[in-house]
């Protein structure tokens, strides 16, 4: 898969950020978007609200919930981070999938009183992707089956074009943006 496959799945992605039905998340654990005429499914996976007094500290409370994702399905989850309006150090995190190998929608969903950061969390599969499946396809824009080769433990091209934001792997939570990424921790 090229570099333009991936382009167009983030714009794909921010367009899901302005127009789905976010409350129907919340409600009830699923909704549906609509990405090149086609209907892609998101499921909620986990929420949670908690207090950390730093943002690195909050990605490492809720990283574990991507890790256990990701190695029970091979699929990418995703969260954007959200803090409280009155509360500076409580965290809220509505984990989402859309079951894809290769990406994840972004969203910027909250419950009342939070509001979301500019950080969003992401996991990559525990192992790399042989063929693509049908959310791949719709979120890369590709009608290829094929898998690719990508270095699961570091963010991705795609990724730092959308930073700055966390990536989880099973060996570690990266911290990336647009020119480089640091390990914050490991497992």
């Amino acid at each position: 898969m090229n570099g333009s496959h991936f382009k167009s799945a983030w714009v794909a992605m921010a367009m899901f950020m302005a127009c789905s039905s976010h409350a129907s998340l919340l409600e009830t654990g699923q909704t549906t978007i609509q990405v090149r005429g086609q209907s892609l499914a998101v499921e909620l996976v986990h929420q949670e609200q908690w207090m950390s007094p730093t943002l690195e500290e909050a990605v490492i409370h809720i990283a574990p919930v991507l890790r256990s994702h990701a190695a029970k399905t091979n699929t990418e989850a995703c969260v954007r981070l959200c803090t409280s309006m009155s509360e500076p150090s409580q965290w809220e995190a509505v984990v989402i999938t859309a079951h894809s190998q290769v990406a994840c929608p972004l969203i910027r969903v909250c419950s009342q009183g939070f509001e979301p950061t500019e950080h969003h969390i992401h996991s990559h599969p525990r192992q790399q992707v042989s063929r693509l499946n049908r959310a791949d396809q719709i979120l890369t824009g590709s009608d290829e089956s094929v898998g690719h080769d990508r270095n699961i433990h570091l963010p991705s091209r795609a990724d730092q074009a959308i930073g700055p934001g966390f990536l989880v792997t099973q060996r570690s939570i990266m911290w990336f943006d647009h020119r480089s990424h640091r390990v914050v921790h490991r497992f």
